[in-house]
């Protein structure tokens, strides 16, 4: 990688003109494939031309596409099964015989999940979005009024992973829904030692809803995993064979209709989850909606005091997608090498640094995010500043050496 990259991209027209010249020189050749009618993608496809030959090495999405659907992504949803099996077993054992140690191992494995979800947060897509599965597993919207209703009324009778699946609200389960059976108990002190479990383990010993309490748990908790083994196994060549669709972008996969198409998905979703960490974490909860009011209730995870530890479990898989690094933490190959492929070395290496500055900017944030959100802490606002820089790269500057068009408009009240 190159030096510094310190002015905007317009500032280096030189550099963007020679990229813009070959992104459409390679575009014309039929090297990339940018969108089309659906009756001339066959014929794109069969494009043969020795000018898209000379520059397979220069640029080919594919090698992009490949890395990301069978390398970088796949690895993640497998660890998540794995910890969603743990969760389940760990919610029936502690049902079983409840008991203050049993909460706390429960309540350390839910966190393990929830992170590692935010974790694949980074590129969320087909098999997350279909159906909505996003929302169903991770809608935070006002979960506590239903699932106080769920477990206080006597309607249904059961509840039961068929209630859960089919009837209940997006609200009512999933992961939140989970963590608010959990830690519910620290609603009033949102700061208390953790812990300090006897409240909310006599909400499963002593409360008159206990027996629905861990009734609702164990269906909640066995929910998440069935949906979590199927986006896995989504991904599987016997499955749907998602990784094969990204890997094989308009040519034998499914999804995509052109290589490009599935470029141009990759980094709009990577634009969105960058954006989620600037605004979802850090920006809203400090006022940006609401007239520079701090809101520390509107962090992630006030109720589980995990609200920061969800930002870095966020940044780490930006971070791994930007790398494209594989299950061990190689490099495979990511986005910042197609920056330098494109001859973008100098911003390539502007993105890797910045977002090393939001690690250490996250870091420095002592004690939950709630407090530091409250307080306006430097630290926080030091986090925020880092982000939007970072937010800033992608969107205009690593779209714009990539030729993508952003086909989402920010909401973040700024």
């Amino acid at each position: 990688m190159g030096s510094t990259y310190s002015m905007p991209l317009l500032n280096q027209w030189p550099r963007v003109a020679r990229t813009l010249v070959l992104i459409s020189a390679l575009a014309l050749a039929g090297c990339i494939e940018k969108p089309a009618p659906a009756e001339q993608v066959d014929s794109e496809r069969s494009t043969d031309s020795e000018a898209a030959k000379a520059h397979e090495k220069l640029w080919n999405p594919l090698t992009l596409l490949h890395a990301m659907g069978k390398v970088v992504l796949p690895p993640v949803y497998e660890a998540l099964v794995v910890s969603a099996n743990d969760l389940v077993r760990d919610a029936n054992g502690f049902c079983r015989a409840p008991d203050s140690a049993g909460l706390a191992t429960l309540q350390t494995q839910w966190l393990q999940v929830s992170t590692l979800w935010a974790n694949s947060s980074a590129l969320l897509l087909e098999p997350v979005l279909e159906d909505n599965l996003d929302l169903e597993l991770n809608d935070k919207a006002k979960a506590s009024i239903i699932v106080n209703e769920l477990l206080t009324t006597t309607v249904p009778a059961r509840l039961d992973v068929e209630f859960i699946d089919l009837t209940a609200s997006s609200r009512a389960k999933g992961l939140y829904a989970i963590e608010f059976l959990l830690f519910d108990a620290n609603r009033l002190n949102p700061v208390a030692p953790l812990d300090d479990n006897d409240a909310t383990l006599a909400l499963f010993t002593t409360d008159t809803a206990r027996v629905r309490r861990c009734e609702y748990l164990q269906a909640l908790t066995t929910h998440l995993q069935q949906k979590l083994t199927n986006i896995h196994q989504r991904w599987q060549p016997d499955g749907g064979d998602f990784s094969g669709d990204i890997a094989n972008a308009g040519t034998t996969g499914k999804i995509y209709d052109s290589t490009w198409q599935g470029i141009e998905d990759l980094v709009n979703k990577f634009v969105q989850s960058t954006e989620q960490l600037k605004n979802t974490a850090l920006a809203i909860p400090l006022g940006s909606k609401s007239h520079g009011v701090a809101k520390p209730f509107s962090v992630t995870h006030w109720r589980s005091q995990s609200s920061l530890a969800h930002a870095k479990a966020l940044l780490k898989g930006l971070t791994k997608v930007y790398r494209g690094l594989d299950a061990t933490g190689a490099n495979e190959y990511g986005f910042d090498d197609q920056l330098e492929v494109v001859g973008q070395e100098a911003l390539a290496v502007a993105i890797d640094a910045q977002l090393e500055k939001v690690r250490v900017a996250l870091d420095a944030i002592d004690g939950s995010l709630y407090q530091a959100v409250g307080q306006k802490s430097a630290e926080v606002e030091a986090a925020l500043q880092a982000t939007t820089v970072l937010t800033g790269l992608v969107k205009r500057d690593m779209s714009n050496a990539l030729g993508v068009s952003i086909g989402f408009t920010s909401n973040d009240g700024d």
